[in-house]
């Protein structure tokens, strides 16, 4: 799987993707420690 990051800048939206191990860069949220893996892993604990 693939996270993408949208931010528009100067009207016009720039993207970053991430994957893996990556870990997601926001510029809203700076702080946000977390990789794509996590996500993924966290979204598959329900259907266990």
């Amino acid at each position: 799987p693939t996270v993408f990051v949208y931010q528009l800048i100067d009207g016009q939206y720039q993207v970053q993707a991430f994957k893996g191990s990556d870990r997601i860069i926001s510029p809203t949220f700076p702080e946000l420690q977390i990789t794509v893996e996590q996500v993924v892993n966290s979204s598959q604990m329900g259907k266990l």
